[in-house]
């Protein structure tokens, strides 16, 4: 139950296809039929709709579709029960760049209660458009196997995507298409108005996951607006400047790629790993961030592991890995009530808390810079709890080439002592690499501000020794 562009009178020769093509989908949609295309090069100058109820294949590598001034391929309204197939075949545009095309849009209309529902996305080659995939009021579909490059903008929901998945195989790569005014983004979920009559509505419970690569965009991945949802076990590489951005993004979502990196040789340009950024009064709390190997930094000023900006907070930070080399581990900008747990952090200024309060900070491995705390109340301590001094947290105490101990002053550092804690503070000092150090030890001043660390033999480089500090019931 399929035609084909051939039984519509195509060529597939890359001469003007296009009243064979327009022609073959209005008999597959007037028939109940699904579109395949067979070996070719089909040229066309229009974009052809596709059914309701069609399925639209292809002989993957050999089937190739070129539209020139135009969209490649468009969905309207459709809400059929039951999976729809889209995809084994290649897409090639004329460009990347501002004034390109997309080549899968999707757009059922000014109606919020029209939708396009089941599709999948699957063995797509996609190659030099403005746009991937723009997608309007998608529900349940998903994308597998699914290959963007040279494009400016790789997969866009808007307006009432549900339960969307970005899957298995999947790879969006900005490549080198010239640059839109504004950014290059490549996953972006963002609320929609232009319903009629005048409605805001914007995705819920879209994921991103494994085995996906986002790749040398401005922004890796931008929530703009949605409920719900996350990202899981996906790479998130090559960021020109931003890796995860968020600014509206309630029930308890989950940022979890498992690697996460900037372009080093993007000159001038911050990078930031995972940005919370305010705008107005609508803020985001409750995300959980997690198991996130984030390195490769731009190595500018600026460049930051995590920010979480004013209004934004309740942010659980955890067994995560940043390693920047010039910037920030973790910046609280006047952010509240994070918790930043079992993270190993090397970074010019580690943790750095501005006017914030109530975040509980324990079990640690800190390295790199100084603290930086300008709380004005002092409920924000470095401590479990906001009361204990230091539980749980490995601290790196510099010792100078040829010496055998050195000292950190926990004050100048930006620490603040915290409640007086009942109990003993019990301090196990060992190497942080390289040459055998020999026995190490440490001891904490009486008032509790200062770590002397030992080692019995002296290297002829400065180097140092990780002290874990526990709090002894």
């Amino acid at each position: 139950k399929k035609v084909t562009p051939y039984l519509a009178g195509a060529k597939g020769d890359d001469v003007d296809d296009t009243d064979a093509i327009l022609r073959c989908f209005d008999v597959a949609k007037d028939k109940l039929l699904n579109v395949h295309f067979g070996k070719g090069k089909y040229r066309y100058t229009q974009t052809p709709t596709v059914g309701p109820a069609c399925n639209v294949t292809g002989e993957f590598s050999v089937a190739e579709l070129y539209p020139v001034g135009c969209d490649g391929i468009k969905f309207t309204s459709s809400d059929v029960v039951g999976g729809r197939k889209f995809g084994g075949f290649t897409m090639l545009g004329v460009g990347a760049n501002s004034v390109g095309y997309t080549a899968i849009k999707v757009d059922p209309g000014q109606d919020v209660s029209k939708r396009t529902t089941g599709v999948s996305f699957e063995d797509i080659q996609i190659f030099n458009f403005k746009t991937a995939v723009d997608a309007k009021n998608l529900w349940h579909s998903t994308f597998r196997s699914f290959n963007a490059t040279n494009v400016c903008n790789g997969i866009i929901f808007r307006g009432r995507c549900v339960s969307n998945e970005v899957g298995s195989g999947t790879k969006l790569v900005r490549g080198n298409g010239a640059l839109v005014s504004g950014e290059c983004i490549g996953v972006q979920y963002i609320e929609s108005t232009d319903y009629t009559p005048s409605v805001a509505a914007r995705p819920e419970g879209c994921t991103i996951t494994a085995s996906v690569l986002v790749f040398c965009f401005d922004v890796l991945v931008d929530v703009d607006s949605m409920l719900a949802g996350g990202i899981y076990g996906a790479d998130l590489d090559y960021g020109r400047s931003r890796g995860v951005r968020y600014r509206l993004w309630d029930g308890n979502p989950t940022i979890a790629p498992n690697w996460m990196a900037g372009d080093a040789g993007r000159v001038g340009q911050p990078f930031i790993g995972v940005e919370a950024r305010p705008v107005g009064l609508q803020r985001t709390t409750c995300v959980s961030i997690d198991h996130i190997t984030m390195t490769t930094f731009n190595g500018n000023p600026g460049d930051c592991g995590i920010r979480i900006g004013s209004l934004n907070g309740r942010a659980r930070i955890s067994k995560t890995l940043i390693s920047n080399q010039n910037g920030y581990g973790v910046y609280f900008d006047g952010s509240r009530f994070n918790t930043l747990k079992d993270c190993q952090i090397n970074s010019t200024t580690p943790l750095y808390m501005f006017s914030s309060g109530g975040n509980q900070i324990d079990g640690n491995t800190i390295g790199g810079g100084a603290i930086f705390n300008n709380s004005p109340t002092s409920r924000n301590l470095w401590g479990k709890n906001d009361g204990e001094f230091c539980t749980e947290d490995t601290l790196e105490v510099p010792i100078a080439a040829g010496a055998t101990s050195g000292s950190i002053n926990l004050a100048s550092a930006g620490y603040t002592r915290g409640a007086p804690a009942v109990g003993t503070v019990a301090l196990t000092c060992f190497s942080t690499g390289g040459a055998n150090p020999g026995s190490t030890w440490a001891e904490i001043s009486g008032d509790g501000m200062t770590i002397t660390a030992h080692k019995t033999v002296a290297f002829g480089v400065a180097t140092g020794l990780f002290v874990k500090v526990q709090l002894a019931s």
